[in-house]
């Protein structure tokens, strides 16, 4: 038995399969990385933005601590 997300135990044929490590490959824009553990990303107007110690979804993510913020279109 294993818990969900949400608390409940169930057999572990039944938790979700773990994705393949294919995913890095997503990242296509310059200074990305992927990470399992999203967080919150800096922008051209606000380089530091507040934010939880909860992992968000797992995403492509501009390198923060090379100084890389996303612009306002998204790159």
């Amino acid at each position: 038995m294993r818990r969900t997300h949400d608390g409940k135990c169930v057999p572990v044929s039944e938790c979700p399969r773990k994705r393949p490590r294919r995913e890095a490959e997503k990242c296509t824009k310059p200074n990305e990385q992927w990470t399992k553990c999203g967080g919150c990303e800096g922008t051209c107007a606000q380089k530091i933005v507040p934010c939880t110690r909860e992992c968000k979804p797992p995403r492509c993510e501009c390198i923060a601590s090379a100084g890389f913020v996303r612009d306002a279109q998204g790159n």
